[in-house]
């Protein structure tokens, strides 16, 4: 896995850059997001990464931001984290869009009036907002994106982490996380397991007995959760995972190094809402919508409004694809691999699928611009994702041991399969690219890179 790190040294990026990216290609998970959060300013969630050995992942991550461009590093000590000042009209605006949903979905009547309904704090992350409230004295938590809301039953019974009263009543498809806490936490420390094992650690931010957290861990069927008790101040070591959320001490003590045990946290009371109540595109079926709508479903990664994402451009049919996706000015690519996790049966191979955000944005005033690559396959051949002006209407690449081949131009992007795999021990091949508007006059001939 760590050969997937080396950048090509065809690879002109900034340092900052390829700090990000090597973040996000050694995680898969671990990614940022610039999505507008409402006047709200979002969290930072990046961080340092352990590889584990059955090849999932766990991400410790941290709020406090990264000063400097690059992942920031896990803080010697454990720090408690105080909810932003309450704005009463934002989180007003949030419960009666909640209430709302509740009346369009017939279920006002299971809750308590939304008069009663008092908000406790509220906090906003890269494009989700969660409002922890009390409801005629009962925990309940609103969430919503830009096209999605979510309400938790404030009727129903918590199910406590054994030894506690902590208890999960929200995690949304979303990776919102909410809950009450009990009484003799200061702060608590999640841990959650996406289905294929990759994981991230995430401090939570309390107050008035109820948590809010966010994780980029896809929270579907096969997903987990562990809670730990913190203290501010004390040092503590990260939960890593391996084939369990962590390397389990004796019953009911504490790993090496931390203060408190981990405990399981149970699956939350299923919500009173959970809906799409503002407008998205309709479904995409075409050939690339279909795989973007499937890559999106099964990556470990938690996807943000999923229906807002449009297929730009895709690699060719195939068991293993890459696709660049747009969503507004936000680009990402969404590819699926083959791992072979069966060590007594070589040819059997299970796919799994990566999302992952773009830095930056497209410069429309190059010709061309590479703006990320992914790997796909058993194999990890290379693939190199990109978008073009858009006077540009042919494109074709040229290179060693190929054939000049035409590629397809779709929604103003382009896909290459490079042919390439960090496995093979050389150095990728430098392609050329040759670009002609629709005169067939020559736009741009020279390098295809990333710039």
């Amino acid at each position: 896995m760590t050969d997937d790190l080396d950048l090509p040294p065809r690879r002109k990026l900034p340092a900052d850059v390829r700090d990000r990216i090597r973040a996000t290609v050694l995680t898969g998970v671990g990614r940022r997001r610039s999505w507008p959060d409402r006047a709200r300013p979002p969290l930072a969630a990046a961080a340092s990464v352990a590889v584990l050995a059955t090849g999932a992942v766990i991400v410790m991550q941290s709020v406090t931001g990264w000063p400097g461009g690059g992942p920031a590093p896990v803080p010697p000590t454990s720090s408690a984290l105080v909810p932003p000042p309450l704005d009463p009209v934002a989180a007003a605006a949030n419960l009666d869009r909640c209430w709302t949903a509740l009346q369009q979905a017939g279920k006002a009547a299971s809750a308590p009036p939304r008069e009663s309904w008092t908000p406790v704090f509220e906090v906003s992350n890269f494009g989700r907002t969660v409002t922890a409230a009390r409801a005629a004295g009962k925990p309940l938590f609103c969430e919503t994106t830009r096209t999605t809301v979510t309400v938790t039953d404030p009727n129903a019974q918590p199910r406590h982490a054994r030894g506690s009263t902590t208890a999960a009543m929200l995690v949304s498809a979303d990776g919102g996380l909410g809950g009450v806490a009990d009484p003799a936490w200061q702060s608590m420390m999640i841990v959650s397991v996406a289905p294929s094992g990759a994981a991230q650690h995430t401090e939570t931010y309390v107050k008035g007995g109820l948590f809010v957290a966010f994780t980029d861990m896809a929270t579907g069927t096969g997903s987990r959760a562990t809670v730990r008790r913190i203290e501010s101040g004390r040092p503590e070591l990260p939960t890593f995972a391996g084939d369990t959320v962590s390397t389990p001490p004796a019953p009911g003590e504490p790993a090496r190094g931390q203060s408190y045990p981990e405990l399981d946290l149970p699956a939350p009371p299923a919500p009173l809402v959970s809906a799409t109540d503002r407008a998205v595109p309709p479904p995409d079926q075409s050939d690339q919508g279909r795989f973007l709508a499937e890559c999106l479903a099964r990556s470990d990664t938690a996807v943000i409004d999923p229906r807002l994402w449009q297929a730009a451009a895709i690699t060719e049919p195939g068991p293993y694809r890459a696709v660049l996706a747009r969503s507004g000015q936000e680009v990402v690519t969404c590819s699926s691999v083959g791992n072979r996790t069966d060590r007594d049966n070589p040819d059997a191979v299970t796919p799994t699928y990566a999302f992952m955000p773009v830095p930056g944005q497209p410069r429309t005033a190059d010709p061309i611009q590479v703006v990320t690559w992914a790997f796909i396959g058993v194999d990890r051949q290379e693939v190199l994702l990109g978008v073009l002006r858009a006077d540009v209407t042919a494109m074709e690449v040229d290179g060693p041991d190929r054939e000049p081949t035409p590629v397809p131009i779709q929604s103003g992007a382009f896909a290459v399969t490079v042919g390439w795999s960090p496995a093979a021990g050389s150095a990728p091949p430098e392609l050329t690219v040759v670009l002609r508007n629709a005169a067939g006059a020559e736009v741009y001939a020279g390098p295809l890179q990333i710039r």
